[in-house]
């Protein structure tokens, strides 16, 4: 028969299967914890490359920022020249406007204002009614797809209800 192994035989070979285990668990936690750390590890890179995509773009604005703050004065100084022309422009209109609103009308019998100084020497053209009228009622100007009525037309329009409603235009009696 075969001997019993001495007591502290058994003693060392409980040892030794506690030590065992203790040591597969914690390959086991390492293990577990290195799935942890990739994990995170992954995280930290997608985080690191949205950081440098952000950082990239954030670049590439400001450098679209710059080229506008560079191009700044220039188109302020366009812009200035164009409102300028068109100041220009619109005094001049205004005051053809103001000598064309100045003319005698055909039919008005004969009563003619009188002429305005040699200096000036403005052209006396004489306007029949009708042509005024037409003149009037042309198509509106357009300015960026919207109709502008010009001053002469307004006008004719309040006096054409003015006109047309004499009794609601009147203030109280």
């Amino acid at each position: 028969m075969a001997q019993a192994p001495p007591p502290m035989d058994i003693l060392h070979a409980e040892i030794l299967v506690c030590r065992l285990r203790l040591a597969i668990e914690r390959v086991r936690m390492a293990t577990q914890r290195h799935q942890r750390m990739s994990k995170l590890g992954e995280q930290g890179l997608r985080i690191a490359a949205k950081r440098a995509y952000h950082s990239d773009k954030a670049d590439e604005i400001a450098a679209r920022l710059d080229a506008i703050d560079k191009a700044e004065p220039a188109t302020f100084a366009i812009a200035d020249a164009v409102i300028s022309e068109r100041e220009s422009d619109l005094a001049t209109f205004e005051a053809e406007l103001r000598q064309l609103s100045n003319l005698p009308l055909a039919s008005s019998g004969g009563a003619q204002a009188p002429s305005p100084a040699p200096s000036a020497s403005p052209t006396v053209v004489s306007v029949s009614a009708q042509d005024f009228q037409k003149a009037v009622d042309l198509q509106p100007v357009m300015f960026q797809g919207v109709p502008v009525q010009s001053t002469a037309a307004a006008h004719a329009d309040a006096m054409r209800q003015a006109n047309a409603h004499p009794a609601e235009t009147k203030g109280p009696a």
